[in-house]
């Protein structure tokens, strides 16, 4: 008799857990900002812009022009909070492309309760970036079992001055673990 070979969430195959890993929970137009827009993103200490500049997926990205020196961002702002459920593991991945300078990038999830405000805000997933390469990084981390929503941040750190280039895409939030292989 054959093995069974269909495997679900939750069963364990050859001693390693099966991950329930859920589809992007952005959407299109924050994620691979093929549309031309800049998604549902806000920014911190940068202006965005939608660029055909680089791309890792399809033929758009979205830059980040430093305007001061000191960390700058992105992030999904309250209004446009991504829904989740409370006590569930989220990853949230990115590629990141230094135009410029490379830098430390990495991410931040601000979980927040149902009345929108904030409850915590892990940060993880540095990554030191390599340059004139698309650099791939995730963070995974736990909702609290009272968050109803987050706020996903992309940042990168310490840039030296305004006029620093950094292009993000393929921006994606799951529940779920991610296993990289």
């Amino acid at each position: 008799m054959a093995a069974n070979l269909s495997i679900a969430p939750g069963i364990a195959y050859s001693g390693y857990p099966v991950p329930l890993y859920g589809p992007n929970l952005l959407s299109p137009a924050s994620s691979s900002f093929e549309d031309g827009s800049t998604g549902a993103w806000t920014n911190t200490n940068a202006t965005i812009a939608n660029s055909l500049a680089q791309a890792f997926d399809g033929t758009h990205s979205i830059a980040l022009t430093s305007i001061a020196s000191g960390s700058m961002q992105i992030s999904i702002p309250a209004v446009s909070s991504v829904p989740v459920i409370g006590g569930q593991t989220y990853t949230l991945s990115a590629r990141f492309y230094p135009a410029t300078t490379t830098r430390t990038v990495n991410f931040a999830i601000t979980w927040l309760d149902i009345a929108g405000g904030a409850l915590t805000n892990p940060n993880g997933g540095n990554l030191v970036e390599a340059s004139a390469v698309w650099n791939f990084t995730y963070f995974t981390a736990q909702a609290p079992i009272n968050a109803y929503s987050c706020r996903p941040v992309c940042i990168v750190q310490a840039t030296a001055a305004g006029g620093e280039v950094q292009y993000i895409d393929l921006i994606s939030f799951n529940q779920g673990v991610f296993y990289p292989t």
